[in-house]
């Protein structure tokens, strides 16, 4: 009988802190299961919301080739610009893509949407190396030793893009006549 006492009063203290527990901390419990409930149906909203938006994107991508370029090509490359301010890496490398195919004459054009990305650096790093690239082959012919060297990343050897970079470096050093700096790049080139 002693034993029954015991137990029920144990179990009447215990159910006494439990209540107690919860009456002090009652808000905090709350708070605290609205939370891990809210979470993934944010995160959840948040992925959906990105996905809208890039479809939207793509879509307004492509009534833009599909139409405008033909009807309206000045609307176009306003449209093309537009969608080089997306957050989304696929959708500004395809419109800048579409600008470069339509301005093929206005260098200078490309030159400056280039310089805007590059500087926004919104994109990946992998994307941004490769927009230097494109506006070194761009600049070329009237780039300056110092142009091409800020633009290739041929010091950086973990570089997927060191090769290629290496070889433009090659290609302009040839074209200015300048053999003997040629010569070094070809060899960084072939230690590769």
């Amino acid at each position: 009988m002693s034993n029954e006492l015991d137990n029920q009063i144990s179990e009447s203290v215990f159910d006494d802190k439990i209540l107690n527990f919860y009456d002090k901390r009652k808000y905090y419990i709350i708070f605290f299961v609205i939370i891990i409930i809210a979470t993934p149906i944010l995160y959840q909203a948040k992925v959906a919301f990105e996905k809208h938006k890039s479809a939207s994107e793509l879509e307004s991508y492509s009534v833009v080739v599909n139409e405008l370029i033909k009807s309206n090509p000045k609307e176009a490359v306003i449209q093309l610009q537009k969608l080089t301010t997306s957050n989304n890496d696929t959708i500004v490398l395809l419109a800048l893509n579409q600008l470069l195919k339509i301005n093929k004459s206005s260098k200078q054009e490309l030159v400056k949407t280039l310089d805007t990305l590059i500087n926004e650096k919104k994109l990946s790093k992998r994307n941004n190396q490769l927009l230097k690239i494109k506006k070194s082959l761009l600049i070329f012919d009237g780039a300056t030793e110092n142009q091409m060297l800020n633009l290739l990343d041929v010091s950086n050897k973990d570089s997927s893009f060191r090769k290629t970079s290496l070889q433009i470096l090659y290609d302009f050093h040839l074209s200015k006549n300048q053999k003997i700096k040629a010569e070094k790049v070809k060899r960084l080139i072939n230690e590769n």
